[in-house]
Order: structure tokens, then sequence, then C-alpha cells
């Protein structure tokens, strides 16, 4: 729907993309449009936009804080937490409670490693995670195994009683 006012031509098609979410994804994969966008990007108009953002407060605030942190710690924030959306001081505080440990086993993590963070799959089912549904750290392989289980308590149960039973050979 053709709208002579900017702003309302924008709020409809932000509302429009909200209830087709597919559609902006696989939008923006056609190549064409990848095309489009690097020209853009690469057009003096497209250079002044992005020196434009990244003027602002919000950019530089955020650059600070990731520069800031240790090798490590940047690739831990970036690619574990973020994801999670639980910050290192969150992710501390969370350690301290368990005091450096696993929270199935007890184990603190291997050299050079750090305790995953888990949540509910239930309430965030992809990678990424609203942050409210974290229940603790784990350590590599105690993830692996919920991870293996699917976070089924069922199926979880059925191997206990497996690793119970004797065996059939003698």
């Amino acid at each position: 729907m053709p709208y002579k006012d900017q702003l309302k031509a924008k709020e409809y098609r932000k509302k429009w993309l909200e209830k087709h979410p597919d559609y902006n994804r696989q939008y923006e994969q056609q190549p064409r449009v990848k095309a489009v966008r690097k020209k853009y990007y690469n057009s003096p108009a497209g250079i002044a936009s992005v020196k434009k953002y990244r003027n602002t407060e919000r950019y530089k605030e955020t650059r600070r804080k990731y520069y800031n942190l240790p090798k490590i710690q940047k690739y831990h924030y970036k690619h574990r937490l973020a994801n999670k959306s639980l910050s290192p001081e969150g992710y501390n505080r969370l350690l301290k409670e368990q005091n450096g440990t696993c929270a199935i086993c007890g184990k603190a993590p291997r050299p050079n490693r750090r305790l995953c963070v888990d949540h509910n799959h239930k309430c965030c089912p992809s990678i990424k995670s609203c942050g409210k549904c974290i229940r603790g750290l784990l350590c590599d392989d105690c993830n692996h195994m919920l991870g293996s289980g699917k976070d089924s308590i069922l199926i979880l149960q059925k191997a206990i009683k497996y690793l119970q039973k004797e065996a059939l050979w003698n």
C-alpha cells in the first residue's frame, strides 16, 4: 500500500515484516540484493552512512567495552555470552554461585576452557537465548550429554535405567 508520507510507509513496512519474518530473510539472501548492497556500501553515500553510524556514542561505547577485554574474553563474550543474552558480569556471578564448577558433575573446566551456558530449549529453541531461561553453567561433557538427550527427562531416565542394568554376557 503506497503512502505519500515516508513515516507512515516505514511504519507499514515494519508491521508487515513482523507478520512475515521469513520474507525479509529470503529477500536479503538473493544475489541481486547482495550485489546492490555491496555496490551501495562501496559508493560515497554508503561510506558516508557507515562513517555517520560509527561516530555515534552507542557504537563507540560498544567498541570501547569490547576492545578493552583480553583476546580469549572477546571470543567468549562475542560467541557464547552474547547469544545467551548474558553479560560477562552475569557469567562471573553464575560461576561464583557454582564455585567455579559444573552444575551437574561438579568438576572444574579443563585448562583454557570455560563452562558452557545452559538454557531451557523449551523457552528458546534456537542457539540464542532470551536470558530469562538460563539454567546454569556446564562442562563440555555434561552439555553434550544434555544435548544428546535432547533435554528430555524421559530419555535421560531411560539412559539411567540402561546404565543400571546387569551385563547380558558374563
